[in-house]
C-alpha cells in the first residue's frame, strides 16, 4: 500500500475517534443528569413538544416496553446521576471550548519545530487518557467534568486544524488534497454512524460511564499505531518507495520545500482571500459545533427524546455522508486532473452546496413548531449536503499557501475557537432570560444566516490560488507545473 495511503487511513481513523470524544458528553449527558433536571433549561416535567408523532418513535416505545429488564437497569444507573442544573449542564457542552484558543496556533508552530506526528500522537494519547476519568471526577461535580473537556479541548485544538493540516500539506500532491480532506467526513461520518447508536444505547441500557470508557481505549490504541507507522514528510519515511517518494516531492517542490523560510506575517494578515477564508470557515465550523454539540440537548429539551433515540438518530445518514464524501474527493480529484474545472472552482461549487445551501434547513427548524418529522429530515438533509463543504473553503488555506498552511490553520483555528467560547457563552447567558422555544429558534436562525451570508461572500469574492507570499524565498519559481490545476 502506498505509504501516503496510508496516512489516509490513520487519518479517516482519527476522525472516528474525534467524534467519540466530541459526542461521548453529548450524549452521556442525557444519562448523567436526573430526569427531572433535563428539561431545566425551560424547567418543565416540561418537554416543550411532548407526544410529538416520529416514524420511529413507536418503533422505540415498544422496544423499550417489552424489555423486563430495563426496569432494573434503570433503576442502577440513577444511583449515578447527577442533580445538575441547567447552567452546569450548559458548562459541560462548553467546556471543550472555553480554551481552545489558546492552543490552537501553537500546534501550528510546535508541528513546524518538532513535526506533526509528535504533537497529533502525544496529545491525542493524553486526550483519550483523560476520558477515563470523567466518570471518576464526575461525582465531585459539573465544573470537574467541564474542567476536563476544557483541557482536552485545549489538546484538540493543537491537533486539528494546524498539526493535521501540516502532515496533509507535506504527503498530498495537490490534486490530492480533496481526498485527504475528505478523512474528516469519511472519519466523522463513520464515528457517528458508530458512536451514535452504541453511545446511545450504552447510555440507555448500560451505564454512561462506559461511554468515557471505550472512547478511551479506542483512542490509545490509535495513538500507539500512529506513532508506529506515520512519519512527518515523505523524506523521512524508512521504507516508501522512491517511485512514490519521487511523486509527492516533485509535485510540491513549486508550492512547498523543506527549506525553513521566514512567516510572511505582513503578507499573511493583508491578504483578502485569507480573510475571506476565515469568514467562510468559521461560520461552517460553528454550524458544525450547534449540529453535533447541542443538537441532542434540542431534542431532548423541545421533544423528550432520550439518548438511545438520538444516538440512532445520529447514525442514520452516516453511510450517505460517506458515499457523497468519498464522491466528492473522487471527482474533484478528476476534474482537477482532466483540466475541466479549477481548484477555485471546486472549492466554490462545494462551498456553494455544503455551505449555503446546507444551511437553509437550519432556518427552517427556527420556524419550525412541535414538528419532530420536519425537524428530523432538516438535520439529516444539513448532514448530508454539509459534507461537500469539507472540499470547500475548509481547504483553501492549504490552497493558497501550502508552506504556511499550518500557521494559516493555526489563525483560522484561533479565531474559531474565539467564536466557539462567545457563542457558548452567549448561549448560556440567553438560557437565563429567554424561554427555551425562544433560545433554539434564534440560535438556530443565527446560524442559518450567519453560514448563508459568510459563505455567498467566499464565492463571489473568494479565491483558491497559490498566493505570491509562498514562494516569498524562492519567487523566482513559479507554479507552472500546476498552473492546469489552480486555473479557475
Amino acid at each position: 500500500m502506498l505509504k501516503r495511503n496510508v496516512l489516509w487511513w490513520m487519518l479517516v481513523f482519527f476522525f472516528i475517534n474525534h467524534t467519540f470524544v466530541g459526542m461521548s458528553t453529548s450524549i452521556a449527558i442525557i444519562s448523567m443528569v436526573r430526569k427531572h433536571n433535563m428539561t431545566s433549561i425551560a424547567a418543565a416535567a416540561d418537554i416543550v413538544c411532548p407526544n410529538t408523532t416520529f416514524i420511529l418513535r413507536d418503533l422505540f416505545e415498544n422496544k423499550h416496553s417489552s424489555s423486563s429488564s430495563s426496569n432494573l437497569s434503570q433503576i442502577n444507573k440513577e444511583k449515578e446521576t447527577f442533580d445538575w442544573s441547567e447552567a452546569e449542564q450548559n458548562m459541560v457542552l462548553a467546556g471543550f471550548f472555553r480554551l481552545n484558543y489558546l492552543s490552537i496556533f501553537l500546534g501550528g508552530v510546535l508541528a513546524q519545530k518538532y513535526g506533526p506526528k509528535l504533537v497529533i500522537g502525544y496529545a491525542q494519547f493524553i486526550i483519550s487518557m483523560m476520558c477515563s476519568l470523567i466518570p471518576i471526577v464526575a461525582g465531585y461535580g459539573a465544573v470537574w467534568v467541564s474542567w476536563i473537556g476544557s483541557v482536552q479541548g485545549l489538546l484538540a485544538a493543537m491537533i486539528c486544524p494546524t498539526a493535521i493540516f501540516t502532515i496533509i500539506g507535506n504527503w498530498s500532491p495537490p490534486e490530492e488534497r480533496s481526498k485527504f480532506g475528505s478523512t474528516f467526513m469519511v472519519g466523522m461520518s463513520f464515528g457517528e454512524a458508530i458512536g451514535g447508536f452504541l453511545f446511545g444505547y450504552i447510555g440507555e441500557y448500560v451505564h454512561w460511564k462506559y461511554i468515557y470508557y471505550l472512547t478511551s481505549v479506542c483512542g490509545i490504541i490509535w495513538s500507539v499505531l500512529w506513532y508506529l507507522l506515520i512519519f512527518d514528510s515523505p523524506s523521512k519515511h524508512p521504507t516508501i518507495s522512491t517511485v512514490e517518494k519521487q511523486c509527492i516531492e516533485s509535485s510540491l517542490k513549486t508550492t512547498s520545500h523543506e527549506i525553513k523560510a521566514s512567516i510572511p506575517w505582513k503578507n499573511i494578515f493583508t491578504s483578502v482571500p485569507f480573510m475571506i477564508c476565515i469568514l467562510s470557515v468559521n461560520s461552517g465550523m460553528w454550524a458544525f459545533v450547534m449540529l453535533n454539540a447541542y443538537s441532542p440537548l434540542y431534542l431532548k429539551t423541545m421533544y423528550g427524546m432520550n439518548s438511545n433515540e438520538i444516538g440512532i438518530l445520529s447514525s442514520v445518514p452516516s453511510i450517505s455522508m460517506i458515499v457523497v464524501a468519498l464522491g466528492v474527493a473522487y471527482f474533484s480529484e478528476l476534474f482537477m486532473r482532466k483540466g475541466w474545472l479549477g481548484i477555485t472552482s471546486i472549492r466554490k461549487i462545494c462551498t456553494f452546496i455544503g455551505n449555503v445551501l446546507a444551511s437553509i434547513p437550519l432556518v427552517i427548524i427556527a420556524f419550525t413548531k412541535c414538528n419532530l418529522n420536519v425537524v428530523i429530515f432538516s438535520m439529516l438533509l444539513v448532514s448530508v449536503m454539509g459534507v461537500f463543504g469539507n472540499s470547500g473553503s475548509p481547504l483553501s488555506a492549504l490552497d493558497l499557501s501550502p508552506k504556511f498552511s499550518g500557521i494559516l490553520e493555526g489563525i483560522i483555528g484561533t479565531l474559531s475557537a474565539a467564536q466557539m467560547f462567545i457563542f457558548s457563552t452567549a448561549v448560556v447567558y440567553f438560557n437565563k432570560i429567554w424561554s427555551i422555544e425562544e433560545v433554539w429558534k434564534v440560535l438556530f436562525l443565527f446560524t442559518g444566516l450567519y453560514c448563508i451570508l459568510a459563505n455567498l461572500v467566499f464565492i463571489i469574492f473568494g479565491t483558491s490560488e497559490v498566493q505570491p507570499w509562498n514562494f516569498q524565498d524562492n519567487l523566482h519559481e513559479k507554479p507552472d507545473s500546476n498552473k492546469r490545476l489552480l486555473k479557475t
